[in-house]
């Protein structure tokens, strides 16, 4: 098990607030038998965050790709996935008439932010790891001679 410092308090804090905040949801749910407004939004928010990661933990097998259209084909599989999820919750309650439109806003405006993030992110490792490679190379270069 890590140890919890400064560097990596705020993601252990969120994994574990997660954990928490859905295991008392479901225990909710079972115990009531019934699921209310604010359980429906939070598992509403876990299925829409686990939609964004799955797609983003993807994007690997579109490096042949330009960054622009990656976060573009992307973002259209992700809502098109949140419109099907909507459109399932409402074989058991019906959608309110601008039920889609408030959940593609709702879901586009995070999943943007943190896709832009997250592509920002992998660009700085990448150019980190093409450093490292290179002096590698450089270190391995001058043992030759």
């Amino acid at each position: 098990m890590k140890l919890i410092n400064k560097e990596n308090f705020f993601s252990v804090y969120c994994q574990v607030f997660t954990v928490v905040g859905l295991f008392a949801t479901l225990v909710d749910i079972f115990s009531y038998r019934e699921v209310n407004f604010t359980q429906f939004n939070i598992l509403a928010i876990a299925a829409g965050s686990l939609v964004g990661v799955v797609i983003l933990s993807q994007s690997y097998r579109l490096n042949h790709l330009s960054p622009l259209k990656v976060i573009l084909l992307e973002y259209f599989v992700a809502a098109a996935c949140m419109m099907a999820l909507t459109w399932c919750t409402s074989l058991w309650e019906p959608v309110h008439p601008h039920g889609y439109l408030d959940m593609l806003t709702t879901f586009s405006l995070p999943y943007l932010g943190g896709s832009l993030f997250y592509m920002h992110r992998l660009k700085q490792e990448v150019k980190k790891q093409n450093q490292d490679i290179q002096m590698i190379r450089r270190l391995h270069g001058e043992k030759k001679q």
